[in-house]
């Protein structure tokens, strides 16, 4: 995201490369319907005015950036989720993440360069998107498929991603309105100073109009789309039922977010990755 007054959104554009892909836990619920109400975004109340707090990184939480460039540059958020060869990250496809131009940080350390982050730097191999997921068109339908899947190359061991840092779970979204949902994101150096990551406990409801979640939680500028909002969260693991993106790229501005559903399509996106069908046309 970049620096925005009210209404701008909080993208900052990773140029090239996208996620690893993720595992699936085939819960049971079923995608919730959407009716064609105009989406808005009025006031905040009382209860929504909380900012996220400052944490330690996650181990499958991290952060993308472009290779070549200094790794504080960071932009954009993944996950590793578990997958059959534990190769698969999860973003937002508005990043613009592309093949062997970018490269993720899992559990993403401030404090250390590229050579010394705690779980290693992985080049994007691949990415799959929703052909039906239109760049700039966050208006529109296009932007209940704003999902993209990500795989990483092995490292100079062979290993896969998923063998050093653990993965999160991918979940079906069970629901608009879920409690106790922990929105974690790496805002960008620029705009929040202290870089690290950001967690916030939610309620998420639905955004009239469209197939997304939303949420009221302050400090989610920049740097933070295509983070996980994570039901069942430990601490350490979780399930993944959406990542920050959606309408206006993920939101107005730094104190609301949206989230795509994870529901079929997304599914569906899932499995193509991971069982190697070919990128989905961008």
């Amino acid at each position: 995201m970049s620096p925005r007054p009210q209404g701008a959104r909080r993208h900052a554009r990773v140029p090239a490369g996208t996620v690893l892909a993720a595992l699936v836990l085939a819960a049971c619920a079923t995608t919730p319907d959407v009716t064609a109400v105009p989406a808005l975004d009025g006031p905040l109340s009382g209860k929504d005015r909380v900012t996220g707090e400052h944490i330690d990184g996650v181990p499958g939480v991290g952060a993308f950036f472009t290779l070549g460039r200094d790794i504080s540059t960071h932009s954009c958020t993944g996950t590793v989720v578990h997958s059959p060869h534990g190769d698969t990250v999860i973003t937002a496809a508005h990043c613009g993440i592309e093949p062997g131009r970018a490269a993720f940080v899992p559990g993403y350390d401030g404090e250390r360069d590229a050579a010394h982050q705690p779980y290693g730097t992985w080049v994007v191999d691949k990415v799959w998107r929703d052909p039906r997921y239109r760049r700039g068109a966050t208006h529109s339908p296009s932007a209940d498929h704003d999902l993209m899947f990500v795989r990483l190359r092995p490292d100079r061991s062979g290993r896969p991603v998923e063998a050093v840092t653990g993965a999160q779970r991918l979940r079906r979204t069970p629901a608009y309105d879920n409690e106790d949902v922990s929105v974690i994101g790496y805002p960008s150096r620029r705009e929040d100073p202290e870089d690290r990551p950001v967690k916030c406990q939610v309620t998420s409801t639905r955004l009239p109009g469209f197939r997304q979640l939303r949420m009221a939680c302050g400090g989610y500028v920049s740097g933070v789309s295509g983070g996980p909002w994570l039901l069942g969260f430990d601490g350490t693991t979780g399930d993944v039922v959406g990542v920050t993106g959606g309408t206006d790229n993920g939101g107005p501005n730094d104190r609301v977010s949206y989230s795509p559903l994870i529901g079929d399509d997304a599914l569906r996106l899932f499995d193509t990755a991971t069982h190697d069908r070919g990128p989905a046309p961008a």
